[in-house]
């Protein structure tokens, strides 16, 4: 009897540890997956994502010198099916799952926002091109331009640095003015201003930004609302006159097309939730070709080579990390296109363009495309787009920078060469041989083409 009731006691004893071990695994288990995995399901959860230490605020020539640690997600080697793992650079966020259109999604808080932001603001189609000077991006928003019923405005923001840039005040159709300094820059403020031209609230924009120039030179649709101003003082209350027809023909259009050089992606990111009609196209050019064109415009010098390009990098590598981050729950809506690609195949890589922002190759889109990059004019102007060939224009670079200037480059830029696909430079003999490919991507359907 005694040794019947010792081994009984041990049998229970023995049980309680399974079932207790089994337990404390499940919590465990339960545990990891509430932090580490992003769920669709739930009202609040947690999630580790990666982000750049340091970030800025303000224009690119405001980040600082000091080096960056960027860590990439790998979303060539995921699914979305897979756990995401926490990097050794990360920021802990908390993500409240909105719903719109039938679906729920996770977005991260990422600066303080009003409840009423939540609401969706607008289901018109917006597409926003972000990108970087000297890069590209008019040549890409000028063909998507000319399809019916777009409302296109090129650089809303040029106004709004070069005063801020020149300690100019910023004046109001209320009568006010301000003037701001590069510490007003911030993301919140930029994304205010950004859903003032998607909203077309003009009524609550700058008169600089309203009446600039460009609106009359790189797009058609602004053109008809800058007439209004021709031949005319620009006075506050001339302005007030134009603004409703103005107003009228952006909430008329199916479509509304908008290109920055001066916008960080994680403003875009920020909007997201609000604007399911929203897509973005992340257009990036070999950092050699941006910086080299920008030196010749006297934005920057040799001389300054090492800071300009790793602040250059910096902010690619910044915005290439919100534009994953949507790409992984908005494959549809937030995509890359290698400004390389489209030089060398315009018209093959415009109708992929066109397939993703959802809209038909017209022929009539088509035969401008051509002209353009294959038989137009040469441009007078700088900033233009008319190129006798679009290749050669992309890669003109490789036949005047020295070698230590390039590879001054590509050791400061490593960090998006290395996820991009572009490659180094080792010897004169290659950079010089345009035989020798710059570029070498995969496959991933985060790019429009490959």
């Amino acid at each position: 009897m005694v040794r019947y009731h010792s081994c009984g006691m041990t049998c229970r004893g023995r049980f309680l540890s399974f079932t207790f071990c089994t337990f404390i695994l499940v919590i465990v288990l339960f545990y990891i997956e509430l932090n580490f995995q992003p769920q669709i399901n739930g009202a609040r959860i947690k999630a580790r994502w990666y982000q750049i230490q340091n970030e800025y605020t303000g224009d690119m020539n405001t980040v600082s010198n000091d080096d960056l640690n960027i860590t990439f997600i790998n979303v060539f080697n995921a699914s979305k099916n897979k756990k995401i793992q926490p990097a050794r650079n990360h920021s802990e966020v908390t993500t409240t799952v909105y719903k719109y259109d039938n679906h729920s999604m996770p977005w991260p808080v990422l600066q303080t926002t009003k409840e009423a932001d939540n609401y969706i603001r607008s289901k018109v189609h917006i597409v926003i091109v972000v990108s970087y000077m000297r890069s590209g991006s008019t040549l890409t928003a000028d063909i998507m331009q000319h399809f019916p019923k777009t409302l296109y405005v090129f650089e809303p923001f040029h106004q709004l640095y070069i005063r801020t840039r020149n300690g100019l005040p910023m004046h109001y159709l209320d009568g006010t003015f301000k003037k701001l300094t590069q510490d007003d820059i911030t993301d919140e403020f930029l994304k205010n201003e950004l859903m003032k031209w998607i909203d077309c609230r003009y009524w609550e924009l700058d008169i600089h930004s309203l009446t600039d120039t460009f609106h009359a030179q790189f797009s058609r649709s602004m053109q008809q609302v800058y007439k209004c101003f021709i031949g005319k003082p620009r006075t506050i209350e001339m302005v007030r006159k134009c603004i409703p027809d103005a107003i009228e023909k952006c909430q008329k259009v199916k479509h509304r097309l908008f290109k920055f050089i001066r916008l960080p992606m994680r403003v875009v990111r920020s909007i997201f939730p609000v604007y399911p009609n929203l897509q973005v196209v992340h257009l990036v050019r070999d950092p050699r070709g941006s910086l080299t064109s920008q030196i010749n415009l006297n934005v920057t010098s040799w001389g300054e080579i090492d800071s300009a390009s790793r602040r250059f990098c910096h902010r690619v590598a910044d915005d290439l990390n919100s534009t994953l981050y949507l790409n992984y729950f908005f494959p549809h809506r937030s995509k890359i296109l290698i400004y390389e690609k489209l030089a060398e195949n315009p018209l093959e890589t415009a109708k992929k363009l066109f397939t993703y922002i959802d809209m038909p190759s017209y022929s009539y889109v088509l035969r401008y495309i051509s002209k353009l990059t294959m038989e137009g004019r040469q441009g007078k102007n700088p900033f233009g787009y008319f190129r006798k060939n679009s290749t050669k224009t992309a890669y003109n670079w490789r036949d005047s920078v020295d070698l230590d200037h390039v590879q001054t480059i590509d050791n400061n830029c490593e960090m998006i060469y290395n996820f991009l696909g572009f490659k180094k430079f080792t010897n004169f003999a290659d950079l010089r041989d345009h035989n020798q490919n710059t570029l070498d991507m995969n496959n991933h359907s985060i790019y429009i083409a490959t």
